[in-house]
């Protein structure tokens, strides 16, 4: 993680990232692994299916269907393969987990500050890691709710994004954004298609070319006067399913009066996700939902042994 080879799309917050690091001093446990995805690799997937013809030492579903299998590997030679062709992986992309990896790096920093004897090898170096390859992620959207309109009526604030978008009013049947550039408006008991002007869009830019990043430019910031979407209490996230089943639950979250409008967007890619982290730059919060995800506690890594 430190010299580049772990890749990162999202800034952090310095507070939070010192708070978990906090935690892991007191309790020295990862309790939930970090997910990092990679360019499939034929090597890594023929030692994985070959392993898991095997019995796994765990296997359950859980309350949501979902089923949980995991393999121990404990064979020396085995493990020797795993460790060569991952050393060949090039660079790994946290998928989930950018507080977690960076709490983990400031606490093995501040332990070495506070050691003598520093070989690199104590368990404190280590980022218990989920890693999983693009062909097995899902990356869903994840969408937007407001509160208000910034002083704006509705048909003001439409005025507005029509010198963006091209508008295209539904009425009460669901818009699912279907391709890059698209983009789904609930309000007012409407939905409204929301299709970024040709001029707008830039295949050059990595992030001009990012749905999440030109709501945020030309939507959040200008019209809504949300200039921190980090801390403002404007804006809340919920998280989609890639699905018209996602918008509907942002639709139920504006019904219930909570808020005014939602925006619905179409998933990040993974060339774009790994365009984005080669060239260090950042994406907006929340702008990916990927699984799988394992449950916390599941499987944890003891700091001390």
């Amino acid at each position: 993680f430190l010299n580049g080879k772990i890749k990162k799309h999202e800034s952090t917050l310095t507070e939070k990232k010192e708070r978990l690091a906090q935690a892991l001093e007191k309790v020295h446990v990862q309790a939930e692994p970090v997910l990092l995805t990679y360019p499939a690799n034929p090597k890594i997937e023929l030692l994985m299916n070959h392993e898991e013809k095997s019995v796994p030492v765990i296997n359950f579903v859980c309350e949501n269907g979902t089923r949980h299998k995991i393999w121990r590997i404990e064979n020396r030679l085995k493990l020797a393969q795993f460790k060569e062709v991952l050393d060949q992986v090039d660079s790994f992309y946290i998928a989930d987990g950018h507080h977690r990896i960076g709490s983990v790096a400031l606490n093995a920093r501040n332990r070495r500050e506070k050691l003598k004897k520093h070989t690199g090898l104590e368990p404190y170096n280590y980022i218990f890691s989920f890693i999983v390859s693009n062909q097995s992620i899902k990356i869903h959207d994840y969408n937007r709710l407001i509160r208000d309109l910034n002083g704006l009526t509705e048909q003001q604030f439409l005025d507005r994004l029509g010198e963006y978008f091209l508008i295209h009013e539904k009425g009460e049947t669901p818009y699912y954004p279907s391709q890059k550039f698209h983009i789904s408006l609930y309000m007012g008991g409407k939905f409204y298609s929301l299709h970024v002007k040709h001029d707008l869009r830039s295949k050059a830019d990595a992030l001009e070319n990012l749905d999440y990043h030109l709501l945020e430019k030309l939507i959040l910031k200008p019209v809504l006067g949300i200039d921190n979407v980090k801390l403002s209490k404007k804006l809340s996230y919920i998280r989609g399913t890639s699905t018209i089943d996602g918008i509907m639950a942002m639709k139920d979250q504006v019904d219930s009066g909570d808020f005014v409008a939602g925006f619905g967007l179409y998933p990040v890619s993974f060339n774009d996700f790994v365009q984005i982290s080669d060239l260090q730059l950042k994406m907006p919060p929340k702008s990916t939902y990927i699984e799988p995800k394992l449950l916390t506690a599941l499987v944890m890594y003891d700091m001390k042994h």
